[in-house]
């Protein structure tokens, strides 16, 4: 039997809207102290309509962008540093 997929829940992002809960026809999420947390993993069904329906998923995405265009750019940098340090 193939493992669920269950969606994984950024506590620190979650702005307690419950849309994901709305969304989710098998009653798997619950909105607990301001916060979405999955309840019944059992009767997750793994379509990923909580994910969708989610406002902050754009947000969580956005920043990994962000950090990687960083990374990318500073280790540019470095190797720039790098070769005119070596240059006699």
């Amino acid at each position: 039997m193939a493992k669920k997929k269950l969606p994984k829940i950024l506590k620190e992002y979650c702005i307690g809207c419950g849309h994901c809960v709305l969304a989710c026809h098998l009653g798997v999420l619950k909105l607990e102290n301001k916060k979405s947390t999955i309840v019944k993993p059992e009767a997750c069904d793994s379509e990923g309509r909580c994910i969708s329906a989610c406002p902050q998923k754009d947000t969580q995405f956005r920043r990994k962008r962000i950090l990687k265009r960083k990374i990318k750019y500073l280790k540019t940098l470095f190797v720039e540093w790098k070769s005119a340090r070596l240059r006699p």
